[in-house]
């Protein structure tokens, strides 16, 4: 940790002993991904600076990764070189003006942030007085980002401050008064339309509508965007735009059926919302949705802030869950005991049972075979067990038996390079009460089977440039050079939802986003349902251990499968008879659906049924006349058309057949 010392602040400098120094960062305000140089400049306004003295300045990991470019070794070419290259390229994109001073200084990067601890992106660029003094009156100009090499402004719209700090030769920081920076949206390329999955006649919806650019930030709403009824009785209206990114209005729908809004403008274009299923009396249980598994710069490997305001405002998501890294790269601290008293608090300050729900988690990312597990909790204050602290996953469970909490694998099967031995593949060898769910997709791709060429696969997704985002390979807009690129890959063994199933692992089915830039619940990343009978963080939690639940590439898809009335996530026993039942409506068409059974004789999975509606809405029913073996089933599904250039799937929990099913499980 770096020493920092007290000292006094003024507006715009700072006074440092006798020192005063102010720092500026000019332009001060950008277009989020805009590419061009910002100068930093350090000016003596009391005092001088003597040979020895250090100034340095942080770069929020937003602003650096535009130098994460492809790069080669071993004889191929991956989508991101390592993160000690981005330390020695850094200095290239900067150049220093000395002024009338006369002073000769050098110029150094390094991998820290702010308060010293090491963030895989944020670095500090270290400025070092050699010789002649910087007197008051001089100052000393670094601009970072040249004509050959422009830096990019962060992707996000966000204010980023760049810490500044002096050091007046005694090797004992001091942080100076540092200037903001302002990244600004585009213009909206799209409208994200959403509303509660299910109604009741005459009962008021709350449609929410919000404006995104083209980079995925929340944008103005345009003042002329409309509501209308897409083949149902409700009145089209206009919405209420106010000055913000989002809006709320209302409709209502007068007969049963499945309902869809769309909102919009002819200049923009029409934007479905997902379907709303419409009863005559309230059901009981309702749909909800979420994301229990995103980053902010909390994370050491993540950007951005405001997670919990973007998942409420942006997302218009029920749940919402933090998994910041428990532990950073180095085996160092991840969150910290600050951070994670903050998160604690924001848990407690956002929730809102009947509105938004928030659930207390954290990611423990241990390496093969345990794999990366987050942790969640029933309370909104937890202890914080970091896993370089426990060693293992199931130190890790022993000292969670006495909190209510429970813990959900992710990228269960990705190695992170086609070399990297077993990166964080797990191994499913034992079904603990702790690990009721496995995360079956991300942003990294799906967990579901070990299938290298599935359009899903960790291999087919590419982390290229600087958004530290992850692109479709075969993606139309992605860039013809990418596609050769070598990336993370899809370990080939016993890691993935199927093969925990085939262990007698019971493990119900959820999707987050595992995003790293504080934007949970995007349309493409992944979305956990639930069935739950009301919106609160208790129900929430206890629907998630009991795996009533599903995943989703992101798309809010209503998927209703059960087996004689039960839903999955359960054990039943065998009647003579089973009779499995379906209902689905999608943002889209359905292009296939899928029910696998498991034949324990075989180990295998065939595909019971199949079938193909080329309609947004399906109800199905089907039999099973095979009594011979206890077995489970499970319904996989994917939608015509591509959303962010991925596939849109859903995969349903597993429901267990057995001759005796167990109480525990039933």
């Amino acid at each position: 940790m770096v020493l920092v010392a007290a000292a006094t602040w003024l507006v715009g400098q700072t006074l440092v002993g006798n020192l005063r120094v102010a720092v500026t960062a000019t332009p001060e305000t950008w277009q989020a991904d805009q590419a061009g140089s910002l100068t930093v400049t350090f000016r003596v306004e009391q005092g001088q600076l003597e040979p020895g003295a250090r100034l340095s300045f942080h770069v929020p990991g937003s602003w650096t990764a535009h130098a994460l470019h492809q790069h080669e070794r071993d004889g191929r070419m991956y989508a991101q070189q390592p993160y000690d290259l981005l330390t020695k390229e850094l200095a290239d994109y900067c150049t220093l003006d000395p002024g009338a001073s006369g002073t000769t200084w050098t110029l150094e990067v390094v991998e820290q942030s702010f308060d010293g601890t090491y963030h895989r992106f944020a670095r500090e660029i270290v400025l070092t007085l050699k010789s002649g003094t910087l007197q008051a009156g001089n100052a000393l100009t670094v601009r970072y980002g040249t004509d050959q090499k422009p830096i990019h402004a962060s992707f996000l719209a966000e204010t980023a401050r760049f810490h500044a700090k002096l050091d007046t030769g005694d090797r004992v920081w001091s942080a100076l008064a540092a200037p903001q920076v302002t990244t600004t949206a585009h213009a909206p390329k799209k409208l994200l339309v959403t509303a509660p999955s299910q109604s009741a006649i005459g009962r008021a919806v709350r449609v929410h509508v919000a404006a995104e650019d083209h980079l995925g930030n929340p944008t103005q709403l345009p003042p002329d965007v409309l509501l209308r009824p897409v083949g149902t009785t409700a009145s089209p209206r206009a919405v209420v735009t106010g000055t913000g990114t989002f809006a709320e209005s209302t409709v209502s729908f007068e007969t049963e059926g499945v309902h869809r809004i769309e909102a919009g403008n002819e200049e923009l274009g029409w934007f479905p919302s997902n379907p709303v299923v419409v009863s005559r009396g309230e059901p009981e249980l309702k749909l909800y949705w979420g994301d229990l598994h995103s980053h902010s710069a909390i994370s050491k490997d993540g950007v951005g802030e405001n997670a919990f305001v973007f998942a409420r405002d942006h997302a218009n998501l029920d749940f919402y869950a933090p998994a910041e890294h428990s532990t950073g790269d180095r085996k160092d601290e991840g969150i910290t005991s600050e951070e994670w008293e903050e998160i604690q608090q924001n848990v407690r300050r956002h929730d809102e049972p009947g509105r938004f729900v928030t659930i207390l988690g954290y990611e423990a990312s241990f390496p093969h075979p345990d794999g990366h597990h987050n942790v969640y909790f029933a309370n909104a204050r937890a202890p914080l067990y970091r896993q370089h602290e426990m060693g293992t996953l199931r130190e890790l469970w022993r000292r969670l038996a006495t909190d209510r909490a429970f813990t959900v694998p992710h990228h269960t099967g990705i190695r992170w390079t086609p070399d990297g031995g077993g990166g964080a593949a797990t191994v499913f060898d034992e079904d603990h009460p702790l690990r009721p769910l496995i995360e079956i997709y991300s942003g990294h791709g799906q967990s579901e089977r070990y299938a290298p060429k599935d359009p899903l696969s960790y291999d087919q997704m590419l982390m290229v440039q600087r958004w530290k985002n992850w692109f479709p390979r075969q993606a139309p807009e992605t860039p013809d050079e990418y596609r050769a690129l070598t990336g993370p890959v899809s370990a080939d063994g016993p890691h993935y939802a199927r093969d925990a199933w085939t262990a007698g692992l019971r493990l119900g089915t959820i999707a987050s986003s595992d995003d790293h830039s504080a934007r949970p619940g995007q349309p493409s990343k992944g979305l956990a349902a639930v069935w739950a009978s009301r919106l609160d963080r208790e129900t929430i939690f206890d629907a998630l251990r009991d795996r009533r639940t599903y995943g989703t590439t992101g798309q809010r898809i209503y998927l209703d499968f059960r087996l004689d009335g039960t839903m999955p996530g359960r054990s039943v026993t065998r009647s003579s008879t089973p009779r499995l039942t379906l209902v689905v409506h999608g943002t889209a068409p359905l292009e296939w659906i899928e029910l696998l059974k498991y034949d324990r004789r075989r180990q295998a999975y065939d595909v019971f049924h199949r079938w193909t509606p080329g309609k947004p809405s399906f109800e199905g029913e089907v039999t099973d006349l095979d009594e011979t073996m206890d077995t489970f089933y499970y319904v996989r599904l994917k939608q015509e058309g591509l959303v962010d250039g991925r596939p849109v799937m859903a995969w349903s929990s597993p429901i267990w057949v057995e001759r005796n099913a167990s109480p525990s499980q039933k």
